[in-house]
């Protein structure tokens, strides 16, 4: 049971960075636009 859960906040951080660098890009390219 503690290793299943270890696996899920693994998956679970892995998809928070890919948000965050998601994100970021979408800012990156809005600020882009705007300069």
């Amino acid at each position: 049971m503690p290793n299943k859960r270890d696996k899920y906040t693994i998956i679970y951080s892995n998809y928070n960075e890919c948000v965050i660098i998601l994100l970021h890009q979408k800012f990156e390219l809005k600020r882009n636009d705007y300069l």
